[in-house]
């Protein structure tokens, strides 16, 4: 039985409550920085951020969007500041596995070493577990077939499994 089919989802996405805490942070900041007018106007701010940020973008581009979708006028320093929700974003959904991990007493199902299938997009891919990371919530290393020694893909551990499907020749 694998960890995805006996608990509830690891999270990959903000809340919205998580998304506008984090754009109010970043209004607060614009705000203290002189490069929004008015305390009134954090709000307002901190809304056309959560509405059309992505955790993706980056303070440019989130910057282009919110002058595109809302009027803004960017410049250099509030792209600067707008730099910062993909990083905020990234950490708050990171604290969110980790909980989801402690909520739900995950562990590694499967031992280093061990020989497995690694789901990535449509296509399995095998190789084998060489350690867990330390780095991310319940995620291994995963050594595929062909990569060199040094090399390793970073794998959630409900994404792999021992039910070998692409077994070299």
């Amino acid at each position: 039985m694998s960890i995805a089919t006996t608990l509830e989802p690891r999270p990959h996405q903000l809340t919205d409550t998580l998304r506008m805490k984090i754009a109010r942070e970043i209004a607060q900041k614009l705000f203290d920085d002189d490069l929004i007018n008015g305390e009134e106007s954090i709000i307002p701010c901190a809304n056309d951020i959560s509405n059309n940020a992505s955790i993706s973008m980056d303070g440019y581009e989130l910057a282009r969007e919110l002058e595109e979708r809302c009027g803004w006028i960017p410049r250099l320093e509030i792209a600067q500041i707008l730099d910062n929700y993909g990083d905020d974003a990234r950490s708050a959904i990171d604290d969110l596995q980790k909980d989801w991990v402690i909520r739900n007493n995950i562990q590694p199902p499967y031992s280093v070493g061990t020989r497995v299938a690694v789901k990535r997009g449509w296509d399995d891919r095998c190789g084998v577990i060489v350690k867990i990371f330390e780095h991310g919530p319940a995620k291994y290393i995963v050594r595929l077939d062909g990569q060199s020694a040094t090399t390793g893909a970073i794998v959630n551990f409900e994404d792999v499994t021992t039910e070998l499907t692409n077994q070299p020749t």
